[in-house]
């Protein structure tokens, strides 16, 4: 069952990932770049500490100083293109910042229990490789119960329970197709070299890395959710198994 790729364009040619609320906690957007045109977009941004404290309020003003938020929106909204995005601009520098991270997770997570956020599908490009990181991790992301959560493969993630964990997968020629390396963990092959994607300051920029392929497979799974209503991992597990034992034939 491993190792197998699957073509999904011709499965999901009628479904566009309507109705699928995907949260993204990264770098900003440029709202002004002439390839974002998002048709449902909501943006925060994370204010710098006052009082020994984070905050985050909705706000347009999430210029984007990396370029790598931009392009994660990007990329989702083009496979899924009626998706709504919720994008949580955390990070200004391009290195791991950790504190802000999991500020905005926890923000994330009691906005979705709050019933002020409904979060189906949460996009994380930041990896990590510390234990005490993944403890942490694991305590929030085990409350979100109702959310897929799709993550750059490493040695750390993967133990982390319920997600989809994303590689970048030579064999494809297509962002409508994925591998399946190991069914059983949910490990996940997607595009992920010289994408051509917008970029800071108006720029444009050509891109690899497991953070782009992460965001190619989450517009795949909206599309998925939308057209097979799957709202777990196990339903998305079995989703997959039938998927490879049928080909890509239908699905009835």
């Amino acid at each position: 069952m491993n190792n197998k790729i699957l073509k999904v364009r011709e499965l999901l040619k009628n479904s566009s990932g309507q109705a699928i609320n995907i949260c993204i906690i990264d770098s900003g957007i440029e709202l002004s770049h002439d390839w974002i045109n998002i048709k449902f977009l909501k943006t925060y941004k994370l204010t710098n500490k006052t009082e020994n404290e984070y905050k985050i309020i909705e706000s347009t003003k999430v210029t984007d100083p990396i370029g790598h938020g931009t392009a994660i929106s990007f990329l989702i909204s083009k496979i899924a293109p009626n998706a709504r995005i919720f994008h949580i601009k955390t990070f200004d520098r391009n290195e791991e910042e950790f504190d802000k991270f999991f500020f905005a997770l926890q923000w994330l997570y009691l906005q979705q229990k709050q019933n002020n956020i409904r979060c189906d599908i949460l996009n994380l490009s930041l990896g990590f490789n510390n234990e005490n990181l993944l403890e942490k991790m694991e305590d929030i992301l085990s409350k979100m119960k109702e959310t897929m959560i799709v993550l750059p493969y490493n040695n750390y993630h993967h133990r982390l329970k319920k997600t989809i964990n994303i590689e970048i997968s030579k064999k494809l020629k297509s962002a409508f197709q994925i591998e399946i390396i190991d069914y059983k963990k949910l490990l996940i092959g997607a595009l992920g070299e010289n994408i051509p994607v917008p970029w800071k300051e108006n720029s444009y920029a050509r891109v690899s890395g497991k953070s782009y392929a992460c965001s190619i497979f989450t517009g795949l799974l909206a599309r998925l959710k939308e057209k097979f209503r799957i709202n777990t991992i196990e339903e998305l597990e079995i989703l997959i198994y039938k998927l490879l034992k049928e080909g890509e034939k239908r699905i009835k």
